[in-house]
């Protein structure tokens, strides 16, 4: 599920969201607001503490940090990735309360791609949608909250780097152009330039390359490829009709 805080104050609605799905995972895409900080609409709402022990009250809700570390990726620190654990505690209903596991992308700026790898989203979506249990794999049924400032962009390119290599798995006779077509059926304007279009593109073989332990040589192909029209802009048309390839 892909939401945007960019207008209008929804955080109520956005709290109020977590505790009717009974969500377990939020992943928060660019930075915060600070909780007494002035408006900012370029930056996410306030509706947590950055700090263990702290609290924020948004209406009816109070959401306290209880744990904030940087996620680990395959034992290594990965500090542009901050896993917390918030609770969510709404007053109206005799103090009905919700955990979640919220990541928090806070080096990926809007209209951009992320300066860290694809192995960092795999190992956070990893995290979130499967669980071992017994060797047994679980995939969770429940909401997953993914969000912006605007709803597109980087929030559309993580989740499709999940989607996009599924339905191709899914489907046999679908190209990524098949697996894209029904991604952006889900969201109007759902990317802000074609750079985000081409990195989720060569990640989602990525995943694929992951999730079935091939070869890697299609995906460093790929990635080679795309490294080159960003630093150099080999193969990358000239901008016009108001279309900006890698802007």
């Amino acid at each position: 599920m892909n939401a945007s805080d960019s207008h209008d104050d929804t955080r109520i609605d956005f709290l109020s969201l977590i505790i009717k799905d009974e969500s377990e995972y939020a992943v928060m895409i660019g930075q915060a607001q600070s909780a007494d900080g002035p408006k900012n609409p370029n930056l996410c709402a306030a509706y947590f503490s950055q700090g263990p022990g702290g609290s924020v009250k948004i209406g009816p809700f109070t959401v306290e940090t209880l744990d904030e570390t940087p996620f680990m990726c395959q034992g290594t620190v990965q500090i542009d990735v901050t896993l917390r654990t918030l609770k969510i505690t709404d007053k109206r209903k005799k103090k009905v309360s919700r955990t979640i596991k919220h990541f928090h992308m806070s080096t990926w700026n809007d209209e951009d791609i992320p300066p860290f790898g694809y192995e960092t989203c795999y190992q956070v979506m990893q995290t979130i949608i499967k669980s071992k249990s017994e060797n047994i794999l679980i995939i969770f049924q429940k909401p997953i909250l993914v969000h912006n400032t605007k709803g597109v962009g980087s929030a559309m390119a993580f989740v499709g780097l999940e989607y996009t290599s599924r339905m191709m798995e899914y489907h046999e006779e679908y190209t990524y152009k098949d697996a894209f077509g029904k991604l952006i059926e889900k969201r109007y304007c759902s990317f802000q330039n074609v750079r985000q279009v081409g990195w989720m593109h060569v990640g989602s073989v990525y995943f694929t390359t992951r999730n079935y332990d091939l070869d890697p040589y299609m995906y460093e192909q790929m990635q080679k490829t795309f490294s080159e029209m960003i630093e150099t802009g080999t193969g990358v048309p000239a901008d016009q009709d108001g279309i900006k390839w890698m802007n």
